[in-house]
């Protein structure tokens, strides 16, 4: 009988202590986290514009889509706190055709203007992402880095548009727990920056640097929603 009580109480044992180191690997916080999410993007602010056509081509322009994909390492054992690169970029491309054109070289006529515009931040960014009593996770980050914009643009011919500006870049989320290092969820993200002066290329060897004045300085910021997923290694 005794026999039988060791044996009960050695299989409880065992079993007791395997339960306890299944939950401690599942719970354990992993240090890599990598986030990649993509939707709508809007563009606040003022675009630039020098006439009406220009002015109305900017508004639609306003509306895309961004993506975003992000690295971050935990600081700290057990903490919430992440160190990180950051990557975001928005597209939209527009076209007027048979418009009445003024070419950034003087030329005139009645041909395609269109726009394809990409802004993209790159930057060193902060996370703080807190996990829920659900296991689900709030995360909220900040960065700082280089935004660049370029715009392959068609003014009766062929015209590349860049320009460059220091941005920030910040946004909120809230990832369901799907399974034991992925998740998925909703986003809101916020980039802040003013382009105030423009490289442009054209047909015959077009060249010119523009600065632009404060009321036909470009607004590069914007607001995303997004739905985002976060793998956790």
């Amino acid at each position: 009988m005794k026999k039988y009580i060791f044996l009960f109480f050695l299989l409880f044992s065992t079993l007791n202590y395997a339960q306890e180191s299944a939950d401690e690997k599942t719970n354990k916080k992993r240090n890599v986290f990598f986030d990649i999410s993509g939707g709508y993007g809007g563009r606040i602010g003022e675009t630039a514009g020098e006439n009406d056509l220009e002015r109305k081509h900017s508004q639609s322009q306003k509306s895309g889509f961004s993506y975003d994909v992000s690295l971050y390492f935990r600081l700290f054992d057990n903490k919430n706190s992440f160190i990180g690169f950051k990557y975001n970029a928005f597209n939209k491309k527009s076209v007027i055709d048979d418009a009445y054109v003024t070419a950034p070289n003087g030329q005139q006529g009645y041909g395609e203007f269109s726009d394809n515009v990409t802004i993209s931040f790159y930057g060193i960014s902060y996370m703080y992402s807190k996990p829920t009593a659900s296991r689900d996770e709030f995360s909220f980050d900040v960065g700082l880095g280089y935004i660049g914009y370029k715009d392959k643009a068609v003014y009766l011919q062929d015209y590349k548009i860049k320009g460059a500006s220091f941005g920030v870049y910040t946004s909120g989320s809230y990832y369901l727990r799907i399974s034991d290092g992925f998740s998925l969820g909703p986003r809101v993200g916020l980039l802040l920056g003013t382009l105030s002066s423009v490289k442009i290329e054209g047909p015959n060897n077009y060249r010119d640097d523009v600065k632009l004045d404060d009321n036909m300085k470009e607004s590069l910021s914007r607001i995303d929603l997004s739905i985002g997923a976060r793998i956790k290694f």
